[in-house]
C-alpha cells in the first residue's frame, strides 16, 4: 500500500513529464460596422471612459468589445498608458479605413433618404398629388417637379419623367401608360355656344401661345383657325380654375372634367393627336432599386385608374 507521500511524489513526477500544450485561440468573429463604430469613438475620445457614455455603453464593455476586435484582428490596436492610450501603426490604418467606411454609411444613408423627382405637366402633378398617399406608402420620399419643359434625365434634374410626347432620342427606357382623352368643358350657361358650329365664337381659356403645341392646343388650332381665346393661362390648373368660375369653356382632360360637378362636357373624347402618356427613365437609373420601385407604383397606379383616363362614353 502506498503513502500518501509516496503518491503525492509519484504525482509530481507525472506532472513534470507532461508536455504543456498552449490553449488555441478562440475563432476570430468577422468584425462588422458596429465593430467599428466603437473602435472610432474610442479613437476619437482618447480613452474608454470618455468614449463609454458616448456610446451608450459601460466601461467594462466597451474595453471587453475592444480587446475582441483586437483579437480578431490578430493584432494590437491601442497603446495602453494611466493617462489613456495611443494608437498602434496597426490602430490608426484601421481608423483611417473605418472613418472611409463610416463616409459611405452616411453616404448611403443620405441617399435614401433624398426624394425621387418625378417630372410631369400641371394635369398628372394634380392628379400624382391627389394620389400620393399610395406612391408614398412605405416607399422612398418624392418630389414632384411641375414643368411643361422636357427636364434632362441625363444630368439627374429628375429621376422619372411622365411626359406627352415619346422621347426620339437619349438613352431612355420607356413605360407606354393609359391614354389621355380630353373634352370640352364649361358652366351650363355656355351650352349654346359651346358646340361644333359655334366654336368660333365661344370664350375660350387656353394655354399660352408657347404651350399650345400640346394636344389640346392642336386640336383647337385645327378645330378653331381663327383663335381668340379670352384668357391664356401658363398653368392648366388655372384653366381649370377659370372655367369653373365661368369666364369661358376649355379643353380639358376627361379625369379632370368629368370629375367636377360644376361643369358641363360640351364634346365627345375629342381626336387628339398624341394623347400618349410616357413614363421615361434614363437607362443609367433603370435598375436603382428605389427609382425601380416607384416606377412599379406608378404604372399600377394609372394602369389602376385606366377608365379615369379614357372613360367608354
Amino acid at each position: 500500500m502506498l503513502r500518501a507521500s509516496s503518491l503525492s511524489r509519484d504525482a509530481k513526477v507525472f506532472r513534470s513529464d507532461r508536455k504543456e500544450m498552449p490553449l488555441p485561440p478562440p475563432p476570430a468573429r468577422p468584425v462588422n460596422w458596429d465593430d467599428l463604430r466603437l473602435f472610432l469613438a474610442v479613437a476619437r475620445c482618447g480613452s474608454v471612459a470618455r468614449a463609454a457614455p458616448q456610446l451608450g455603453l459601460s466601461h467594462p464593455t466597451v474595453s471587453r468589445a475592444l480587446s475582441a476586435l483586437e483579437r480578431s484582428l490578430g493584432h494590437n490596436l491601442l497603446l495602453r498608458s494611466r493617462s489613456g492610450f495611443t494608437l498602434t501603426p496597426e490602430g490608426e490604418a484601421l481608423r483611417d479605413r473605418a472613418e472611409r467606411i463610416e463616409a459611405q454609411v452616411a453616404e448611403a444613408v443620405a441617399s435614401n433618404q433624398t426624394p425621387i423627382r418625378i417630372t410631369a405637366g400641371g394635369w398628372i402633378s394634380r392628379f400624382l398629388a391627389q394620389n400620393m398617399a399610395v406612391l408614398l406608402d412605405d416607399g422612398p420620399p418624392l418630389e414632384i417637379v411641375n414643368s411643361y419643359s422636357f427636364v434632362d434625365l441625363a444630368t439627374a434634374e429628375a429621376d422619372i419623367a411622365i411626359r406627352h410626347r415619346r422621347p426620339e432620342r437619349g438613352y431612355v427606357v420607356l413605360r407606354a401608360l393609359p391614354d389621355l382623352a380630353f373634352a370640352v368643358y364649361g358652366r351650363p350657361q355656355f351650352a349654346d355656344i359651346a358646340r361644333p358650329g359655334a366654336w368660333q365664337r365661344a370664350p375660350w381659356v387656353t394655354f399660352d401661345a408657347a404651350q399650345m403645341g400640346f394636344q389640346s392646343g392642336r386640336w383647337l388650332l385645327r378645330e378653331v383657325p381663327d383663335l381668340q381665346p379670352l384668357l391664356r393661362c401658363t398653368q392648366g390648373v388655372n384653366i381649370h380654375d377659370a372655367v369653373r368660375a365661368g369666364v369661358g369653356i376649355a379643353v380639358l382632360p376627361r379625369f379632370v372634367g368629368d370629375a367636377d360637378p360644376v361643369l358641363q362636357r360640351f364634346s365627345p373624347s375629342l381626336a387628339v393627336d398624341g394623347g400618349g402618356l410616357w413614363l421615361v427613365v434614363h437607362e443609367d437609373r433603370r435598375e436603382a432599386p428605389r427609382v425601380a420601385a416607384v416606377v412599379d407604383r406608378l404604372v399600377a397606379l394609372f394602369h389602376h385608374h385606366r377608365r379615369l383616363f379614357q372613360p367608354d362614353d
